[in-house]
Parts: C-alpha cells; structure tokens; sequence
C-alpha cells in the first residue's frame, strides 16, 4: 500500500489542463469504487474471503501496472480500486466481527488525517521540501518491502513478519511509526500534485495522480485500523 507513483519524474508527462480539483474528484471516484467493492465483500465475506491472497497480489499487479504505464490509469485506476475494496471489505469485517464500530473509527480518522494535512498543506503552515520528500521516498520503500515481505511469507509459509501483526507494546509501536509515514506521503503526495499541476501536466494524467492519492489513503486506514485492532486486542 505504498505510494510509488508520485516518486516518478513527472516531467515527461508535460501538457496541458490538469487542475488540482479535477484529481481530487478523480480520487474521490476511485474511493467510491473502494467503498461500494468492500460493501460488497462485507455482505458475501463468502465469496471473496477464500481468494483473499490471490486478490492481494492481483491488486499489487495492476497497481505496479499503473504506476510503468501512467496513461493506463484511467483504465486500471477503477479495477485497482474494486481490487482493494474487496480485501478491505473482508479485512473490515473481519474486524469489526470482533470490535464493535470500529470501521466507523478507523474510517474517521483517516479522513479526518487526510483533511488535516490538506489544510496544513494548503495554508502553507506545512512546507514539503525536496529533502522531506526523498526521506518519505525511502521510508516508504522500506515499508513496501517488508509488506512485500509479509505477503509472500504469508503465501508460501503461512507465517508473517514479526511485530507487523503482533498487538505487543513494540507491535503497536511499529504500527504508529508506519502511520506516521503514512502520514508524511499524504504531504509528499500533496506536494507532488501541485508541482505536476504547476508544470502543465496534461488532463489525461489526472487519474494516475488520483490513483497515487487512493493508494496513501487505503494504506492508511488499513494501518490505523490495524493499529485499532491491536489495541483493543490488548484490553
């Protein structure tokens, strides 16, 4: 669930007409797509619960695709988020199952974040340097990795990545920590928007720009809700 496609050199796809309210609606889209996808996987957990690994990696695919082929994002953007929503609709349920309303926090809060930071961003009282954005770049290749990580060794092994699912004190620790760069991207993911808005990206780019918003949002909440877990698995 992390966000590689902003890290890409946006200079080759100069043009002309993307605005920033056109990505917005874009990603506001694709998250209607993720909504209705995991409303769908939470009334039939049935139907998608047993092929939740091959839908794992289906999603990582397509997003991969996008991220080579940016021109196909108005094409995949859709498919990736019905892809996600159908996991986060059997995770979600999966959870709520055993925590009573606790979608409805994890979905607070990440829109709640997500807000935030668009007002710190926007007001200026948040400025995104060169230099934060690489640390972000790095930070968010190490974690992408080591899901990459857990996802085979879940697959091949039946096992997962110590501290990464474990509701201990270092667990929950790390669990934060990978909240906070999640965090840290939504900036670097602002940022990114408005220098591509700013160098003339053309309209017909709107949608890779609104997938890379969807994937740090997704990612997000899946953290914050597994962080939700975690704690409540503690009491």
């Amino acid at each position: 669930m992390t966000n590689p496609v902003l890290a890409r050199n946006t200079t080759a796809l100069r043009g002309s007409g993307a605005t920033v309210q056109g990505i917005a609606l874009i990603t506001l889209l694709y998250l209607g797509f993720v909504v209705s996808a995991a409303m769908m996987a939470w009334q039939h957990p049935e139907l998608f619960a047993p092929h939740i690994i091959v839908l794992s990696f289906a999603g990582l695919g397509v997003g991969l695709l996008i991220s080579y082929f940016p021109k196909r994002a108005s094409l995949l953007g859709p498919v990736y988020a019905i892809l996600e929503g159908f996991l986060i609709g059997v995770y979600s349920m999966l959870l709520e199952s055993r925590y009573p309303g606790i979608v409805m926090e994890a979905a607070t809060c990440t829109f709640g974040i997500a807000f935030a930071c668009a007002v710190l961003y926007g007001s200026g009282l948040v400025k995104v340097t060169d230099k934060f954005m690489k640390i972000v770049f790095t930070l968010t290749a190490g974690v992408a990795i080591i899901y990459l990580i857990d996802l085979v060794a879940w697959f091949a092994f039946d096992t997962n990545v110590p501290l990464l699912h474990e509701n201990s004190k270092a667990g929950i620790i790390v669990s934060i920590i990978i909240i906070c760069i999640a965090t840290m991207r939504l900036f670097a993911d602002y940022e990114m928007v408005t220098r591509a808005v700013e160098m003339g990206v053309d309209a017909k780019y709107e949608p890779y720009y609104a997938f890379a918003l969807t994937v740090t949002l997704i990612w997000l909440y899946l953290e914050i809700l597994r962080l939700m877990g975690k704690s409540r698995s503690r009491k």
